[in-house]
């Protein structure tokens, strides 16, 4: 996103983020500009950005994200400073817009827990299971052709239940997905 204020310019960047260490995030992208790099962390919230007044940048930009109800991301602010003052009320003003911008232009994923499943089968039940399956939601990830047919693939939870049962109904009781894990996907 690119906001023009009073020969300020405001451009912003969205990453996804997860805090399992710490990672550093550096934009090379706008090497002279000041940068307001905000993490939706409890530590991150209070610390200042550089050349800035206290307040006027981090505080707003996290405000904007937890209001959207993004998580796991991180919003970048660049502002490239035009030699006119703004103000701390056209700071935050400023910052809020441009984050806002960013937020609203970004494809927004929602993960949900998958249940992990193996079905092996027949080559002639292959084809029945191969058209019921999406009908199901299930997201294929391999499948392996030796002297019978494996199917490896995941659905939502809520779905496990129905389609084993479906399963054993189209098999005649013999074939029985077996679970292979949990995980986190979208689609």
């Amino acid at each position: 996103s690119l906001l023009w204020n009073h020969y300020n310019r405001f451009m912003t960047r969205n990453f996804p983020f997860s805090v399992r260490g710490e990672e550093k995030l550096i934009d090379k992208s706008a090497p002279n500009g000041k940068k307001c790099d905000l993490r939706p962390v409890k530590r991150r919230k209070n610390e200042a950005v550089r050349h800035e007044p206290q307040g006027t940048a981090g505080v707003p930009v996290l405000d904007t994200i937890r209001k959207s109800g993004v998580t796991d991301a991180v919003v970048v602010v660049t502002r490239y400073f035009g030699g006119i003052l703004l103000g701390a009320g056209g700071l935050v003003r400023a910052y809020s817009h441009t984050a806002k911008l960013a937020l609203d232009a970004a494809h927004i994923i929602t993960y949900e827990q998958y249940t992990e499943l193996e079905l092996c089968c027949s080559y002639s039940d292959y084809q029945r299971y191969q058209a019921m399956l999406p009908q199901f939601g299930a997201v294929v990830d391999d499948t392996q052709f030796t002297d019978s047919v494996r199917i490896l693939f995941a659905v939502k939870n809520t779905v496990v239940a129905s389609l084993s049962e479906k399963i054993r109904e189209m098999s005649g009781g013999k074939d029985a997905p077996l679970v292979r894990g949990r995980r986190f996907d979208y689609r």
